[in-house]
């Protein structure tokens, strides 16, 4: 199998998962880059979640922000 992300070699690996119910899996590893696609990453690649749109535009960097505590008023500046 061929790396999607750089064309190296794809080599077969049992992986170890110790936060899901599942004891072990198996994946394909990139040699070169160390990329790793299983069957998850396939399926959700094929079948994307549906993404919620926001409720407001982002702010643009740079942007202030306006922070009131109590009766003073602060202005945040996001990098």
């Amino acid at each position: 199998m061929i790396c999607a992300r750089c064309s190296g070699r794809m080599v077969r690996e049992d992986l170890l998962d110790e936060k899901s119910t599942r004891v072990g899996y198996e994946a394909q590893r990139c040699l070169n880059c160390g990329h790793i696609e299983d069957a998850v990453i396939l399926t959700n690649r094929v079948h994307p979640s549906t993404v919620v749109p926001r409720s407001h535009p982002p702010r643009p960097v740079g942007a202030r922000r306006r922070r009131k505590m109590g009766d003073e008023e602060f202005v945040d500046m996001e990098l």
